[in-house]
């Protein structure tokens, strides 16, 4: 049986992305579950899973700053590629 939650991040302004072990429909991503500083639930975001457990064929790094994620990820052609996002 596997935990929860897989791995997290925070950002500047202390919110907490929690990756867990949904699929969120789109081919390797997975539900990252927003905590406020507070701790309260804040809503979810789909980012595409950083491997930390098993192989990656996902993001490599993720990080959230400044309203943005920010993640590497292997394409399909196994060469790491950036991508950024801005939040609302």
């Amino acid at each position: 049986m596997l935990p929860p939650l897989q791995t997290g991040f925070a950002d500047e302004e202390d919110r907490l992305f929690v990756m867990t072990y949904e699929g969120s429909g789109a081919e390797g991503h997975y539900w990252h579950d927003i905590f406020d500083k507070d701790g309260v639930f804040a809503g979810r975001v789909s980012i595409a899973n950083h491997g930390t457990y098993g192989k990656s064929r996902g993001a490599l790094f993720t990080l959230a700053r400044e309203g943005r994620i920010y993640h590497f990820r292997e394409n399909r052609d196994g060469f790491k590629e950036p991508v950024i996002w801005k939040m609302k």
